[in-house]
């Protein structure tokens, strides 16, 4: 502010309104594309003459749909899957 005198001054007040301001911001959080699983299962025959265990991994995708490895480790043996999300 400008202040001009001629003579004396008595008083001087500066009058501040400072207006009240509000923003909005908004954070995005990324979901993950994909999940990784790892986890086992153990498996036999109807005769329970055959018992394997499993070490299975799995890829879960943006849609929730599962890829699914599994390795036999007793038998040797591979298994693929693919579960798909029905989202009930």
């Amino acid at each position: 502010s400008d202040v001009e005198v001629q003579g004396e001054l008595k008083s001087l007040k500066h009058n501040w309104f400072i207006k009240q301001r509000s923003f909005d911001t908004s954070i995005e959080i990324k979901k993950p594309t994909m999940n990784l699983l790892l986890g086992g299962t153990v498996s036999n025959t109807v005769e329970l003459d055959k018992f394997n265990i499993n070490a299975n991994l799995g890829i879960q995708r943006k849609n929730g749909d599962l890829i699914l490895g599994s390795y036999g480790i007793l038998d040797k043996s591979i298994q693929v899957g693919y579960l798909i999300n029905l989202k009930l």
